[in-house]
């Protein structure tokens, strides 16, 4: 996974001086979408960037829910990723959550 996400494309700029910098995603069709313009950077403020392979990252999750299976393990950060994803759902419906006892240590 390490070739297809993350590492292999990330890319850090120390900011010389104060400035703004504006954040595009540039899709495979070359169509750009502006993320965040005229973002406050200070000056030796790091800015980093990478891009994500969803289809690896996909299949590095498949092989290590496989590799706990084998092994009889609990895979653990999944309840903090899923908290993580749904944050929004989790804040605005807590207490329902709560209600129906749903455990995120199991997934969603």
């Amino acid at each position: 996974m390490a070739d297809k996400v993350f590492f292999s494309t990330e890319q850090s700029l120390i900011m010389s001086a104060a400035g703004r910098v504006t954040i595009t995603l540039t899709c495979k069709d070359v169509s750009a979408k502006v993320l965040n313009e005229g973002l406050e950077l200070q000056d030796g403020e790091v800015i980093n960037a990478t891009r994500m392979n969803a289809a690896a990252l996909k299949e590095f999750f498949a092989r290590k829910i496989q590799d706990c299976d084998e092994k009889k393990l609990m895979m653990i950060h999944v309840r903090h990723y899923v908290k993580a994803f749904n944050s929004g759902a989790f804040s605005n419906h807590g207490f329902f959550f709560d209600e129906l006892i749903i455990n995120v240590n199991n997934g969603l």
